[in-house]
């Protein structure tokens, strides 16, 4: 694909943080590539572990707290700062991570600026009708289809590009029962089940052993429970880390256990097409991946009992549950590739411009 007709233009990619999460991802990822295509590629955001490593690539970073906040009144602050910001740089595409930016961005009339809008999760709010765009993205069929439904006023401008993910070159699978979770440390991702579930399989599984990857505001209430019921040799929080071979390479199962209406968590993606096995519940667009017992194991009601249920039947039969792995992983391979990712989001780009 020719890349000439982006070589003297600029990018802002708009993001609430760079810190571990699936739209931090999934920017670190559009970055490392089109850094090498556009004439600058620039990231707005409170700033986080992946700011370092874009910044070696060539990506310049602008770090404002106010980007990683909410509320009204953040969001006049956020307005005059992004106004004082915009006026001293141009940029020919202004794509938005967070439907959050929208109404800032439209309020600014800025002239010979495309918007690109990626929506990350489900939304059905008045919010909802405030967003206007060059063009909106659904990052799975779940995700266009509610687009669709809530935002019909802008339906001509609604795309698909499915998330895209790639596999760890040389993986060596994890042996034992060794399981994981990636994302934030808060109750609302049913991590506490998720702790309770371990402590009713140690006795089973002396070995049984949790990473948790990531950082959030229960985390010391975490912490102390790990320590009250005596699991400090089971679970582990690790430090947060953008590595994806260090945790993949770390665990044979994932656990994500949420109570949220999730969009499609990037972290199942990228555990199918390592042939991790995922055990989740049923929210959002998961299910646009997630077929129970086919290609994962899906929980509806995320309780510490159902949890612990289906961890001790994947360690029990983790041998006989290769044509589940093969399915998801070919189902990934087929819809969820990394190239064609960046290969829908250049044409876009190209288009716009």
């Amino acid at each position: 694909m020719s890349s000439e007709n982006l070589s003297d233009k600029k990018i802002l990619y708009l993001v609430k943080t760079l810190e571990i999460g699936g739209a931090e991802r999934f920017t670190f990822n559009l970055c490392q590539y089109f850094v090498n295509i556009f004439s600058e590629v620039t990231v707005f955001s409170s700033g986080g572990i992946f700011s370092e490593e874009l910044k070696k690539s060539g990506v310049k970073i602008y770090n404002s707290p106010l980007a990683g906040n909410n509320g009204i009144f953040n969001l006049f602050l956020l307005r005059r700062e992004l106004s004082r910001f915009l006026k001293n740089n141009h940029f020919d595409i202004i794509h938005c991570q967070h439907r959050y930016f929208i109404p800032i961005i439209n309020s600014l009339k800025l002239k010979n600026t495309k918007i690109v809008y990626t929506a990350n999760n489900y939304f059905n709010d008045f919010y909802q009708k405030l967003i206007r765009a060059d063009a909106i993205v659904g990052i799975s069929p779940a995700i266009f289809n509610n687009l669709i439904k809530t935002m019909k006023a802008q339906k001509e401008k609604i795309i698909s590009i499915n998330y895209g993910v790639s596999e760890i070159v040389n993986r060596h699978p994890k042996d034992g029962y060794c399981a994981g979770y990636v994302g934030r440390i808060i109750k609302e991702k049913g991590i506490f089940e998720l702790l309770q579930a371990i402590r009713i399989l140690k006795n089973k599984f002396p070995g049984i052993k949790l990473l948790i990857f990531g950082e959030g505001k229960d985390k010391n209430d975490f912490q102390k429970l790990i320590v009250k019921y005596g699991l400090q040799n089971h679970i582990e929080i690790k430090d947060v880390s953008i590595n994806l071979e260090e945790i993949y390479n770390s665990i044979n199962i994932m656990v994500l256990p949420s109570k949220m209406n999730e969009g499609l968590p990037i972290s199942i993606l990228e555990c199918l097409i390592n042939k991790i096995i995922v055990i989740t519940t049923p929210r959002g667009a998961v299910k646009d991946i997630i077929r129970d017992n086919h290609s994962g194991f899906l929980i509806d009601s995320p309780t510490a009992d159902a949890i612990a249920q289906k961890l001790e039947y994947v360690f029990k039969n983790h041998e006989q549950l290769e044509e589940l792995k093969n399915n998801a992983y070919q189902l990934v391979k087929e819809k969820y590739s990394l190239s064609k990712m960046l290969e829908g989001y250049h044409t876009l780009y190209s288009n716009l411009v």
